[in-house]
Parts: structure tokens; C-alpha cells; sequence
């Protein structure tokens, strides 16, 4: 439904909102970037093993695709 994150110089910190089976769920997680805060929200034996940024055009602002390796 949502996320709200945070960064600093410990990571990250991230709070997901989810709607599962009807029911309103707040998971929260961090870690030492966004993969690896949701990875901990969902607390889940997982490992994630690729992942792949490519930017959308230049700068310090600029936009990025993700996707699966």
C-alpha cells in the first residue's frame, strides 16, 4: 500500500505497509541499503542474489530502471 525510508550513515531504515488477505500488515527493516531493509521487513530465509540499476539519463538527479539480472 505504502513505504516510507530513511537513509543515514547506518543505512537504512524502511517501513512497509501491506495489505495481505484483506488485513492491513506495518513490517518494518534495515539494512545496509533498500534491498537489504526490505529483505529484513519481511523477515524471510532469503537470498538475493542479482540485481541490476541502469540510469534513465545523466546527473546527480538522475533516474534509474531496475531489474532482475
Amino acid at each position: 500500500v505504502s513505504h516510507r525510508m530513511q537513509e543515514s550513515d547506518e543505512g537504512v531504515d524502511l517501513q512497509l505497509t501491506l495489505r495481505i488477505n484483506g488485513e492491513q500488515k506495518v513490517l518494518t527493516g534495515h539494512g545496509n541499503g533498500p534491498i537489504d531493509a526490505i529483505v529484513h521487513a519481511l523477515d524471510v530465509d532469503m537470498k538475493v542474489v542479482g540485481y541490476e540499476e541502469r540510469a534513465l539519463s545523466a546527473g546527480s538527479d538522475a533516474r534509474a530502471h531496475a531489474r532482475r539480472p
